[in-house]
């Protein structure tokens, strides 16, 4: 018996030990597959809003957002649910919450949004979810057959179920059988190291998922109630332009006169983005020291790619010939462009 004991201490340790190591492996990869395709997560994505919109509403909106996802990414459990019913309520508490932080003295600020309002933002947080199911981990498990689901369902029912409800007429021979099938499996590591596996897999695709789920709900709603364009399709894209416009000004140690000229007239008129927007970019114009290459954070259409590409050579030419390291980041942001252009459907 104690040797028994000390075998399944010895096989639990070593499961727990491959468990963490499979989990790291995944989150490492997950990095890896976000960093290659120019990715943003969940919580970068709030920390961009923060610096766009320094409002004091905009700011407690974004913390019950932040609130939110990290309730998600930490709880405790590895029943993490996707069901329909459960995500169209917690995207229906968040909105009801963020309506009430700008309209705090309203009885149902929820009603303060048109018609028009509601069905836009419906349409822009289905159209951004079906983008970011392209993505990894989602694209992995987007595509499965719905009609296989449903025969491994049947299969289940007519062959394993009732065989199993057969066994349950005879209440001594089901519980002799549960507990031999439970003996067995605690003694097969095997077992528990394909079912954690299992688990922890489903686990850590519906925590990713949830998790864009709230952030986007969140932003739109922050843009229906705030009356203010944070996101829309070309909104994002206007901003993703003028800090690529800004990524390649810093390519140079020193900033000439002639591309701030450039830079300055593009931010100063575009209608598109606002104030704080316009301060936010300017200040990233003015702060000293070469930037990381800028990365596309969404999915252009193919015009959107050549107007930023066009623009970002009319900064990096604005000194006359081009030098060698504004060529490579020119030929960088190019194959980064052509990764997430999608010939056509918006962002």
């Amino acid at each position: 018996m104690e040797a028994t004991i000390v075998i399944l201490i010895f096989a639990g340790s070593a499961l727990l030990t491959a468990l963490v190591l499979l989990r790291l492996r995944r989150k490492k990869r997950l990095s890896e597959k976000q960093g290659t395709n120019g990715r943003e997560d969940a919580l970068e994505r709030i920390v961009l809003l923060r610096n766009q919109f320094p409002a004091p509403t905009d700011q407690q909106a974004c913390d019950r957002i932040e609130s939110e996802v990290r309730a998600v990414s930490r709880h405790f459990s590895m029943s993490t649910s996707i069901a329909p019913q459960k995500v169209y309520e917690l995207a229906a508490d968040l909105t009801k919450e963020i309506a009430g932080i700008y309209y705090p003295v309203v009885d149902n600020p929820v009603l303060q949004a048109s018609i028009s309002d509601l069905l836009r933002l419906n349409e822009r947080i289905v159209t951004r979810l079906n983008l970011k199911v392209r993505e990894f981990p989602l694209n992995t498990v987007k595509d499965i057959n719905i009609q296989k689901i449903l025969q491994g369902k049947d299969y289940y029912d007519s062959k394993i179920k009732n065989k199993i409800e057969w066994f349950k007429k005879y209440k001594i021979l089901y519980k002799v059988g549960t507990r031999a099938w439970l003996s067995y499996n605690a003694l097969n590591p095997w077992y528990w190291g394909r079912k954690i596996a299992y688990t922890s897999a489903r686990e850590i695709t519906f925590r990713y998922l949830l998790t864009w789920i709230i952030t986007i709900v969140g932003e739109e709603a922050m843009a229906v109630y705030s009356r203010r364009d944070i996101n829309t399709h070309e909104v994002a894209f206007e901003r993703d332009l003028a800090f690529a416009m800004v990524d390649m000004a810093h390519t140079n140690k020193d900033i000439s006169k002639e591309t701030y000229a450039m830079v300055l007239d593009h931010v100063l008129n575009k209608a598109r983005l606002s104030d704080g927007l316009r301060v936010n970019v300017l200040r990233a114009l003015t702060v000293n020291g070469p930037k990381g290459m800028f990365v596309p954070k969404g999915v252009y259409t193919e015009k959107q790619a050549k107007r930023l590409l066009e623009n970002v050579n009319r900064v990096a030419a604005a000194d006359g010939e081009l030098s060698p390291e504004n060529r490579s980041r020119l030929d960088a942001l190019k194959g980064a462009l052509d990764s997430v252009s999608n010939n056509g459907t918006p962002t």
